[in-house]
């Protein structure tokens, strides 16, 4: 099976190759706006990078120490297209998370900030505002928030989501930071999903609306702009369109197929 980067329009569901990447999963898939590329990991250690314009695919190796164990996971892009992921490291007696600047050319990174942790630190956004990537962790029920200026780190608890865990994290471009959430693994709370606005400094949570059930494991959500809608995927399959004003949603059928929907981002 290979995977590919498709165009989309969300409007009425029709897309279009952009390439083909190969048989290995891309995952934590970001557009870089400087170069005009998606990209994605591949194999926890590769950098795919596909140039929206020529169509051309580029795998460049991430540089890692050279022991079994280490990874890297999630990426982010910052306001100047600084190209960050964050590096998991299982080979000694406590997991080591190291937020690393990645240069897509060569693969080479760079430690921004090291810190041992018991907890996977995932989905990671990037606040314009504040230039911090703002990331969760302790499954669901926390923050942890990277200033990269100052390089300090920041848990912020997430009261709401102690029964409710936040599974995503979205920024607007106001730099308002929202969550998506679902208790999918509960057996006593039946299936709850949301879509709340998260105070990154207090934890606070605001509920903006109640959400689709099914699949919920395979929604990838995005806020875009110029139609002031988050935009995501349901089932791998279908796009609900939210509007960001009145939180109407609209359903829309992907028309090609069958494929498997995986990931989303927008230009």
């Amino acid at each position: 099976m290979d995977y590919k980067i498709m165009t989309m329009n969300p409007k009425d569901g029709s897309e279009s190759l952009v390439a083909s990447v190969g048989k290995s999963r891309i995952t934590s898939v970001v557009y870089v706006p400087a170069s005009n590329e998606v990209m994605g990991v591949a194999d926890n250690e590769k950098l795919v990078r596909v140039n929206v314009a020529t169509k051309q695919v580029t795998t460049v190796t991430i540089a890692l120490p050279p022991v079994r164990d280490v990874l890297i996971s999630d990426l982010v892009v910052d306001k100047n297209n600084n190209l960050y992921g964050i590096r998991d490291d299982w080979s000694g007696p406590q997991q080591i998370l190291t937020l690393v600047k990645i240069d897509p050319a060569t693969g080479n990174n760079t430690d921004v900030k090291a810190f041992v942790s018991a907890e996977t630190w995932y989905e990671p956004v990037y606040i314009p505002a504040t230039n911090e990537i703002v990331g969760i962790t302790n499954s669901g029920k926390k923050l942890l928030r990277l200033n990269l200026t100052t390089k300090d780190t920041v848990g912020v608890d997430l009261p709401g989501s102690t029964e409710i865990p936040c599974r995503e994290l979205i920024v607007d471009n106001k730099s308002n930071l929202f969550a998506y959430k679902n208790n999918f693994f509960s057996i006593n709370n039946g299936d709850v999903t949301e879509l709340v606005k998260v105070n990154a400094v207090t934890g606070q949570e605001t509920l903006l609306k109640v959400l689709p059930a099914g699949g919920e494991q395979d929604v990838n959500l995005l806020f875009v702009p110029q139609w002031n809608e988050f935009i995501g995927i349901w089932d791998q399959s279908s796009i609900n369109r939210i509007n960001a004003t009145t939180f109407n949603i609209t359903p829309v059928t992907i028309k090609a197929g069958p494929y498997n929907y995986i990931d989303i981002i927008s230009n």
